[in-house]
């Protein structure tokens, strides 16, 4: 398909992916939800970032509105010895 003027077409491998709903006001949802990632679920899980990027889906919409939601979604790998 035609690519938009401004625009890049890129690949993404297929991974396993980590996707964390974020609701209410955009700037702050995300901000705590990256806080709660590295602070909680990382050191409590056997999974790992990929270091191949992350997206954040920010749908239009009110961001300030208080039931914005997006997401914030990794690709993830287990741990090479497997422990949290």
């Amino acid at each position: 398909t035609d690519v938009p003027e401004g625009f890049q077409l890129i690949h993404v491998p297929s991974y396993t992916w980590a996707i964390f709903k974020c609701v209410g006001p955009a700037e702050e949802s995300f901000k705590q939800m990256w806080h709660r990632i590295y602070s909680q679920w990382l050191p409590a899980t056997e999974y790992e970032f990929l270091t191949d990027g992350y997206l954040e889906r920010i749908p239009e919409g009110d961001s300030s509105a208080s039931d914005y939601a997006g997401e914030i979604c990794f690709p993830i790998k287990l741990k090479k010895d497997g422990k949290k």
